[in-house]
This record gives C-alpha cells, structure tokens and sequence, in this order.
C-alpha cells in the first residue's frame, strides 16, 4: 500500500537528499492499525515535471504485527503517476473548468492521451472525494456559506476542495500547495476509508 506524506519544501531538495533522505515515520501501519512500523530500505523512483526529470528515492516501511510492506510517497508525487501531482492538479483544473482535455494537453505540453486518462480516473473518484469534502466543509465551518454546486462532480471537487483548503489555512495557496494539499487528503488522489479530519487548520495524512 501507500502512504502520502507532507513535503513542504522544493522536489529538487528531496531529490539532492538522495538514499540519505529522512521522513517522519508513519504512526500506524494503514493495513491492520497496528503503531508496529519500522523503516524497511529505499526504492528507486523517476519523475517528471514535464521539462525536468527526477531521480529519487522513497522509503519503505515494514509492519511487524501484519508484515505487510507500505512505501511512502511525498505529497508532490501520486502513486502509479510519473508525472508531479502538480501538473495533473492542474490539468484537471483546465479540463474541468471547461477547456477540454485537448486545451489542457496543448497548454501543458503533455499528451493528449495521458491527459485523457487523468481526467477519466479522477471523474471515476470525484462524486466519492466532493461527498468527503462536503462533510468536512459543514463540519468545521458550519457558519460558512454553502458552496456553489456545479453540475459536475469533478469541477465541484476541485472547486471545494480549495475553498476549504483557503479557509482552513487563512490565505490564499498557490498552485503547487493546492495540489499537494488535495494529494494528502484523497490519498494519492483516490476515496480513503478513513474519516477525514481538520486538525490545526489544516486536512493532515
């Protein structure tokens, strides 16, 4: 399994860490919710920014009540994905905010097929991801106004999202903080099982 945490500092940081890199050990192993973690090696792993490739490294942790295996990705990547969580982050916001997939693709320099296929994952989990958001919206800012449906559930994730993300946070957030934030609350982009919560203003792993 995988498991997303916070890096607020710059990819190219995390990658001149290189095989010396140092995360925060997860609190409970994601499998059976056991605290049982324990670090267990590196792997390699390539990414992509479009104009700017990566080599990394991510860490791997070892459960020992379950003895199952998770790795843990920084909140700039996605698992599955090659591409920076802030690219496709932002091609969804093109595809959804009515530009269309091509738009998207010619404007990123990407192609139009993998676009596509991001687009198409995300409408696959956006009704799961805005009904997260929602909750989280009444819940901890009841005295808020209602936010704005659209007729598509991506849009109205994504559009929710950061206006949730704004008003827990107090400030306005740039596209790469956007982006790494909704990676951190949907788990790589996906529905988690998990309630979600807003602890210290902010939606944590």
């Amino acid at each position: 399994m995988t498991i997303i945490t916070l890096w607020d500092k710059s990819v190219e940081s995390y990658v001149q860490a290189g095989r010396e890199i140092e995360l925060k050990r997860p609190k409970s192993c994601p499998a059976c919710g056991n605290e049982t973690l324990i670090f267990w090696g590196k792997r390699e792993r390539y990414a992509t920014g479009g104009k700017q490739n990566f080599h990394l490294y991510v860490r791997r942790v070892r459960c020992k009540n379950c003895l199952s295996t998770h790795t843990i990705l920084p909140a700039f990547l996605l698992r599955g994905k090659v591409y920076l969580a802030e690219r496709i982050v932002r091609a969804l916001e093109l595809v959804y905010d009515g530009g269309g997939v091509r738009s998207a693709a010619s404007k990123l320099k990407v192609a139009r097929s993998t676009v596509s296929r991001w687009a198409l994952q995300f409408k696959s989990q956006a009704e799961a991801i805005y009904g997260r958001f929602l909750y989280l919206y009444h819940t901890h800012f009841p005295g808020a106004p209602p936010p704005a449906p659209y007729a598509c559930y991506c849009r109205s994730a994504l559009s929710l999202a950061r206006r949730l993300f704004i008003l827990a946070s107090e400030k306005e957030l740039s596209a790469c903080e956007f982006s790494r934030w909704l990676v951190l609350a949907t788990r790589g982009l996906s529905p988690a099982n998990q309630p979600w919560s807003l602890r210290g203003g902010r939606i944590p792993c």
